[in-house]
C-alpha cells in the first residue's frame, strides 16, 4: 500500500471493495454503473459497462468471485434498480489494486492447462517476464473483461498468477 491507501478502510468501504474485486471496474465506471446494468446470462452474471469507459468502449464485465461475494454484488445491483450504485467513490481506494485481483480471477477461472496446449495457444512473456507462459485465450477474455484490447496488456500491469 501507498502512504495514500494507508487512509482508507476496506473495512468502511466493504461494499464497494468487494464490488471492484468482483467487477475490475475502473473509478469512473464504479461512479456511474447502476443496478440495472446486471445482465444474466447462461447461469453467470455479468455488468454491461457503458457510462465513464475509457475510449467510450461498452463491454460485459463477468461478475467473479466467492459465492457470498457474488451474492453481495448482485444485491447492490437489485437494490439500486435504476440508480447508482454509489454516490460516490473514495479517491483513496486502490481502484487498480482490485481491477489487478479480478484480472487474476478471470484468469484463473479460464486458464487451461499449459502442457496441454499447442504452441499457438500460449503466450510466452519477454523481458522482465520472459520464460512465464501464459493460456492466450484466457489472457483475451480477462483483456476483454478489463476492457482492453490487447492481451500484452495483461501480464505487463496485471501479472496475473500463471
Amino acid at each position: 500500500k501507498t502512504e495514500y491507501d494507508r487512509h482508507f478502510s476496506e473495512e468502511t468501504h466493504r461494499d464497494i471493495v468487494t464490488f471492484g474485486r468482483c467487477t475490475g471496474l475502473r473509478r469512473r465506471e464504479l461512479a456511474r454503473i447502476r443496478g440495472d446494468d446486471l445482465i444474466e446470462k447462461n447461469g453467470r452474471y455479468y455488468l454491461n459497462v457503458t457510462a465513464g469507459t475509457k475510449g467510450r468502449r461498452s463491454r460485459l464485465s463477468p461478475i467473479v468471485g466467492s459465492d457470498e461475494e457474488i451474492k453481495t454484488v448482485l444485491q447492490l445491483c437489485r437494490t439500486s434498480g435504476h440508480e447508482k450504485i454509489f454516490g460516490k467513490v473514495p479517491h483513496a481506494m486502490d481502484e487498480h489494486g482490485y481491477r489487478r485481483e479480478y484480472c487474476n480471477r478471470v484468469y484463473q477461472s479460464e486458464k487451461r492447462p499449459i502442457k496441454a496446449l499447442s504452441e499457438s495457444d500460449r503466450y510466452y512473456c519477454r523481458n522482465d517476464m520472459k520464460g512465464t507462459v501464459y493460456d492466450r485465450r484466457a489472457l483475451l477474455i480477462a483483456s476483454e473483461a478489463l476492457g482492453h484490447s490487447r492481451i500484452s496488456v495483461i501480464p505487463v500491469n496485471y501479472a496475473p498468477d500463471p
